[in-house]
């Protein structure tokens, strides 16, 4: 889950407390780029939305729905791929350390 503060008030507190069951793991705070729901919205905006003009909200909708379609025709899983200046390349990231995590929210621009 991410650190919203929605998620932290003291009501969703006391739900949790209730139901001990569930155990909330929240994404490391400036690391929405973990959340694939939150890298999903950022393609759908990059993609589709950002530089088109939508005159109605029916319009923006058929645009989003186009965009969900192509994509789900041919989904693949989201690499994290970040330009590391110690390899000069790009490579497929699996943060092993804190340093690697670093890494990618220092160079946040990819």
């Amino acid at each position: 889950m991410d650190n919203y503060a929605t998620h932290k008030t003291p009501k969703i507190k006391v739900w949790l407390a209730r139901r001990p069951h569930y155990h909330v793991h929240f994404t490391p705070t400036s690391a929405s780029w973990i959340n694939q729901v939150e890298r999903w919205f950022a393609e759908l905006t990059r993609k589709q939305i950002q530089r088109g003009v939508h005159t109605s909200v029916r319009q923006l909708e058929a645009d989003i729905r186009t965009f969900i379609d192509l994509h789900n025709k041919n989904p693949k899983p989201f690499k994290d791929q970040v330009r590391r200046p110690d390899f000069g390349f790009r490579q497929t990231l699996l943060p092993q350390s804190p340093a690697d995590f670093m890494w990618r929210t220092l160079d946040s621009r990819d």
